[in-house]
């Protein structure tokens, strides 16, 4: 891939990311060379801000994770990555892997122009080390996400297939590279996110990310990478985020009305709920979408008139068959496993909100995903989209998940944490009965696999299509049998197909990039 030096760097003003309006209106203010452009506190700020723009991209976030899903054998939209025909000349994969690279530049840019202005330009030197960390722990956010699906995180430390790391703006003089190994890439990554649990606040708010969030991302890389040790380094800090966890980051605690009844452009009414007025706590998630108290890290999603068709970068949201009007069939959309994980009693009232209608104005309306596709998106585009990078109940399922294979005898305890979440969901009204809208897993008599099934399960059930979470699972989770859910889910993916190859643009333009094994 062929790197664009970004001589100029567009600035945002510094926003409140509490309305979605103000948000999405806003547009750049000025435009600096890079290493002109600081020259005060304020433009610091921006500088940093302005990251988090190059973050609301489809392929970002709305290709990216879906795509996983795909892989997993969750969903089969994306065909390329359900069938296991994708290339190092697809589409998919070559647009997502440009669009990191682009948002990792842009977090050079900032570090570099923040390490270039006078301390005495800053109100102190912490404050200057707390944009640095920001900066840097959003390009570990970006090289993660890179590590773990174009690379083979879960080789030994000595493997040539790490990352294509970028620690420096881009420009011709840097182009040629070679990748770390991946002991090198680990290291790398640890670098940055140590230096932020070390000088960011512990939380500001769900845009922005956090201590909380970079000690969350360090114990998920040691849970992915799952070596002798990491397992109790992971809970380690998966315990402490939980115990600090600041007073505005909790479970939902107040039921939502969603999904609601939709009148579509055709005259018809959907209501497809059997619970009394619609509501839940997790109703409440959706329906709160990036305001909700659960989220740790969220992002706005782009606003680029794509919400207004089906045919779009979203339309990872629709799970229909390509005809209209169906929420039963599905075929086309969930594959088998993953709807009866949905269809099984344990679950049966989370499905209700995890699936309903939306409305496409002359084109009808389709059966989507809740949490992700608001209700009338032709109508009102600027209800609230949302990407959902981290909430609270990973981190439960990470600590339970975590205490069974530290301890897989002490069901119990292993499993206590996921209870705790399913308690959080709090109660429904059903028939006139009070509800448990998650019932407890009932611990009694049930086996370490068991378990771990039930967890696995509940990676897709609670997170599915959010973060890729349910695909990585797929890769550490093993069925009865020992063998890997993934070969189970989707038996196109073989072992060197569970990271993607690196698109043959950058092979192609950097001569001293290796190919993943597997792909040569």
């Amino acid at each position: 891939m062929k790197k664009i030096l970004y001589y100029l760097l567009t600035f945002l003003c510094i926003v409140s990311f509490q309305s979605c309006e103000k948000y999405l209106d806003v547009e750049p203010k000025y435009d600096y060379t890079y290493d002109a452009a600081v020259t005060n506190y304020t433009n610091a700020q921006a500088i940093v801000s302005g990251i988090y723009k190059t973050m609301q991209h489809r392929w970002v976030a709305s290709e990216l994770y879906p795509s996983l899903t795909s892989n997993g054998g969750f969903h089969q939209y994306y065909a390329a990555n359900a069938a296991g025909t994708f290339a190092p000349d697809g589409y998919s994969q070559k647009n997502i892997w440009i669009n990191l690279y682009k948002v990792l530049n842009s977090t050079n840019i900032a570090i570099f122009a923040l390490n270039q202005l006078e301390d005495e330009k800053y109100p102190s030197i912490e404050a200057k080390n707390a944009l640095i960390a920001e900066a840097r722990l959003l390009r570990a956010w970006m090289h993660t996400q890179i590590f773990w699906s174009y690379n083979r995180y879960w080789d030994d430390d000595d493997s040539i297939y790490g990352l294509l790391y970028k620690g420096e703006v881009s420009s011709i003089d840097n182009e040629q590279q070679a990748r770390l190994t991946v002991g090198e890439s680990y290291a790398k990554l640890f670098e940055d996110i140590d230096f932020a649990i070390e000088h960011l606040p512990a939380f500001t708010d769900q845009f922005h990310v956090s201590q909380i969030l970079a000690k969350s991302l360090k114990a998920k890389l040691f849970l992915y990478r799952g070596r002798d040790g990491d397992y109790q380094s992971a809970l380690t800090l998966v315990d402490d985020v939980l115990l600090n966890l600041p007073a505005n980051v909790h479970m939902e605690t107040s039921a939502g009305v969603f999904p609601e009844v939709l009148e579509s452009s055709t005259g018809d009414t959907y209501n497809i709920t059997s619970f009394e007025d619609n509501k839940s706590l997790m109703g409440a998630l959706y329906e709160n979408s990036w305001d909700s108290s659960e989220n740790i890290f969220v992002s706005y999603l782009e606003d680029d008139g794509k919400r207004y068709s089906p045919v779009s970068g979203f339309t990872y949201y629709l799970l229909g068959d390509g005809t209209r009007y169906t929420s039963t069939t599905l075929t086309g959309g969930l594959k088998t496993l993953a709807l009866n994980m949905m269809n099984e009693d344990f679950n049966k009232y989370r499905k209700e909100v995890f699936m309903g209608w939306s409305d496409y104005g002359t084109r009808g309306a389709y059966w989507c995903v809740e949490k992700l596709c608001r209700k009338d998106r032709y109508e009102f585009p600027n209800q609230k989209w949302a990407t959902y990078y981290l909430r609270v109940p990973e981190l439960y399922l990470m600590q339970a998940e975590l205490r069974m294979r530290l301890n897989p005898n002490d069901v119990v305890n292993g499993m206590a944490p996921l209870n705790l979440m399913r308690q959080n969901r709090g109660t429904i009204m059903v028939d006139g009965v009070e509800t448990r809208f998650l019932p407890d897993v009932d611990t009694n008599g049930l086996t370490s696999q068991q378990a771990m099934d039930i967890l696995f399960k509940e990676y897709f059930l609670e997170l599915g299509f959010e973060n890729g979470s349910e695909y990585f699972a797929t890769l550490r989770f093993q069925m009865e049998d020992g063998r890997d859910w993934i070969e189970e889910l989707n038996p196109n993916i073989s072992e060197f197909m569970r990271c993607w190859p690196i698109p043959e643009v950058e092979i192609t333009a950097n001569l001293e990039c290796k190919q993943n094994f597997g792909w040569e």
